[in-house]
Parts: structure tokens; C-alpha cells; sequence
């Protein structure tokens, strides 16, 4: 997705270095290190939306919009980093003090304070912690199922949601050969074609429970 009032200045820049590198002639690889080298906490609005650490943790921030990225600095009760800069590029003294600022509160206190401020952020989570995370479950992004083979298991749930035809899962993944009789009687194979195959090894029937 491109946001013009966050990304638009950034792009460009990086458009134009990639269509200079390749009238050049510079390799891909050659190419991919030089970006890679670049911080991407300098760059515009970098500092707004990245991850950080904190006294317990990390959070990430996520404020693409002028309104937010100033809610961001009230929060934080500093003034824009980028006031005054023609380069529109946060200078490295600055972004190690806002990164030593998070590192003095937990995750919990810092998101207490960006809630107040109406800041979008967020605590990082590990995959292990998301299937009991409340914010998860209160969204039902997570569905129970039975497997034939292997019992109980908890998996993601269709992650969208609709009114009049709301998606829903159907079961666990079946085990293999479990339907492949009834699947092929709906196609119209007979029942003496669909033993011929199984007895060729072409297909498989049933499955061990």
C-alpha cells in the first residue's frame, strides 16, 4: 500500500536510487546490501513506526498520520525531531534517546500512557502467547476443532467477518483417504470403478483411526 502523507517522500527516494543503480549496471546483490545499510530509524517518519524496547519487553508504535505522530509526541513529552531538518532525517542522538526513554517503563506502563494519548500501539507478542491473548479470543481469531487422528487442536479462525454470510470453520483437515469414496460417488464414479482404482493404488480409501 503507498500513504502519501507518511511514505510518499521515502518512496520516491527510493525509486529513484533503484532506477540510477539499474541504468548503471549495479548488481542486485550489490544493490540489496547498500539498502540493507541504511537505518530505517532515519528515515522520515521512522521513528513513528517501528518496534521498541522496553523496560520489560517491547512495543511497536504505528503513527502514519501528522494527527497521530503528534499524539505520539505528547505522549512522550518531546518536540518533533524533524522540526528544522531540510534533510528530513532524524538525527542518531535523537532516536537513542527516545529508545533509552522506552527502556525506562514496562510495556504495560507504556501502553497505559499511549491509550490516554490515543497512540496506535501495541505490546509484541510472541506466536506461542497469541492463542491466549485476550484481545485474540475477544475477536474470535481462534476455533477449536477435533481431529480424527490427532484429538483436540486450536487453530486460527477466518480472520474476516460478514453479517449476512459469516465464515465459519468447517472442520479439522481430514486424514487422507478419509472421503475419497464420497467425494468420487458425487463425481458419478460407481462404486466398482472407485474399488478398481483404490486395488491399482490410484487413489487411497479410508484411514486409520
Amino acid at each position: 500500500m503507498g500513504v502519501p502523507v507518511a511514505d510518499a517522500e521515502r518512496r520516491s527516494s527510493f525509486l529513484s536510487d533503484l532506477e540510477r543503480a539499474r541504468a548503471k549496471g549495479e548488481p542486485f546483490d550489490s544493490f540489496v546490501r547498500r539498502r540493507r545499510s541504511m537505518s530505517e530509524a532515519v528515515i522520515g517518519f521512522g521513528i513513528y513506526y517501528r518496534g521498541y524496547k522496553t523496560k520489560d519487553g517491547a512495543l511497536t508504535v504505528g503513527c502514519l498520520s501528522p494527527a497521530t505522530r503528534e499524539r505520539m509526541r505528547a505522549a512522550l513529552g518531546i518536540d518533533d525531531p524533524l522540526e528544522g531538518s531540510s534533510a528530513k532525517s532524524v538525527p542518531g542522538e535523537a532516536i537513542a534517546a527516545i529508545e533509552a526513554m522506552f527502556e525506562e517503563r514496562t510495556t504495560d506502563e507504556w501502553m497505559a500512557v499511549f491509550d490516554t494519548h490515543g497512540v496506535p500501539a501495541s505490546p509484541v507478542w510472541f506466536v506461542e502467547e497469541l492463542l491466549e491473548n485476550p484481545q485474540v479470543l475477544a475477536n474470535d481469531y481462534v476455533v477449536d476443532l477435533e481431529h480424527d487422528l490427532t484429538g483436540p487442536q486450536r487453530m486460527a479462525a477466518p480472520p474476516w467477518q460478514m453479517s449476512d454470510s459469516p465464515p465459519a470453520a468447517q472442520g479439522a483437515s481430514p486424514p487422507l483417504g478419509r472421503d475419497t469414496r464420497k467425494w468420487l460417488t458425487g463425481l458419478g464414479y460407481s462404486e466398482a470403478e472407485i474399488e478398481s482404482m483404490a486395488k491399482s493404488g490410484a487413489i487411497r480409501l479410508g484411514f486409520d483411526g
